[in-house]
């Protein structure tokens, strides 16, 4: 269960929401739906207003309960991504069999949250039969309050897909490369553009949907759209180091991204900055940096730092940590969980 959104949309997220999102026109970039699973459109007010959450209650909720019942799905596993007000009032109109709440972002620290996400967040770890958690961060901050029913799942990769985008072990740095979201208040673009303005001779990629104003870009850094997974190694087999500059805020506190995975089942080196906290137990197989200044630093001794066994146990570690084997954690967990409720 999720999409039932947590911020105001901006003004320029109106057309998105009203054309692509409800209207479905324009949108070109979309998963496929898989086999055999129902998808229900049905779009949500941020429950950060009461007028909002009075309208969600009265009009919205209703809709989504009518499809499911017309779906005729009884006694649901559900799965609860986001912890809001409007999340508990679908939940407490389901009779659902089992719960999980899937606790993957620190929602305190999202500028724009409803006031009250502690308190609902509590309410939803309250009520779920298990939770799940992936970054070091988040399992400490869930495990203080419910030990009993707080796991640590990390994020998977489809190593058979990314591992396409490997060339073998990289001896220059050339091309950097960042995939995904491309936001200024998460990813710190400033310390990017700083190292590219002053390495005209590299070539900086961002591949992945804009959400902010970007200004003063270097005229190496490029910008391009998302694709589809399948497509992505193409993208990035010409690349040379995977790049994840995060910044350090009370967001990225709980940050350990599926792209930690993806990038070592490419075997290119990986710089990262922001989330070193949740990344510590790989310090061995990649890079950290907290400034423009041993960015620049750093990539001035990669080619010697760079060795065959790094390449290699990075491979090894996302063969180690494919979704399958993720996938065969959660049921391991929810079969647990299942037999103590009986």
């Amino acid at each position: 269960m999720e999409g039932t959104r947590i911020t105001d949309p901006r003004l320029k997220d109106i057309y998105r929401i009203i054309f692509k999102k409800i209207l479905g026109f324009g949108s070109g970039y979309r998963n496929p739906v898989p086999d055999k699973l129902i998808k229900f459109k049905v779009q949500f007010l941020p429950p950060t207003y009461r007028l909002f959450r009075k309208i969600n209650r009265k009009y919205l909720i209703p809709i989504l309960l009518n499809k499911i019942k017309k779906a005729k799905i009884k006694n649901p596993l559900v799965i609860a991504y986001l912890p809001t007000d409007t999340t508990l009032n679908i939940l407490k109109n389901i009779n659902y069999s089992f719960l999980i709440y899937d606790c993957v972002v620190n929602f305190p620290g999202i500028e724009g949250a409803p006031q009250d996400i502690k308190d609902t967040e509590r309410e939803l770890a309250l009520i779920s039969d298990l939770i799940i958690t992936d970054s070091d961060f988040l399992y400490k901050k869930m495990l203080n309050f419910f030990p009993e029913k707080t796991y640590q799942i990390l994020p998977g990769v489809h190593f058979d897909i990314f591992s396409k985008a490997d060339n073998g072990r990289v001896k220059r740095i050339k091309t950097l490369c960042f995939f995904g979201g491309i936001n200024s208040n998460r990813l710190d673009l400033d310390m990017i553009f700083s190292v590219a303005k002053k390495r005209e001779d590299l070539e900086f990629v961002f591949i992945g949907p804009i959400k902010s104003e970007l200004k003063d870009i270097p005229k190496n850094v490029t910008f391009k759209p998302p694709v589809r997974i399948n497509v992505l190694p193409e993208k990035l087999i010409n690349c040379d180091c995977i790049i994840l500059p995060y910044k350090n805020n009370e967001w990225t506190k709980g940050v350990i991204p599926s792209k930690i995975f993806e990038s070592f089942a490419t075997g290119k080196p990986v710089i990262v900055s922001g989330i070193e906290e949740n990344i510590s137990r790989f310090k061995d197989v990649l890079y950290t940096v907290s400034s423009s200044e041993e960015f620049l630093k750093l990539l001035e001794k990669i080619p010697e730092l760079e060795t065959e066994e790094k390449y290699i146990k990075r491979k090894k570690l996302a063969i180690e940590n494919s979704w399958e084997k993720r996938f065969d954690q959660l049921m391991n967990l929810i079969e647990k969980k299942l037999e103590q409720k009986e």
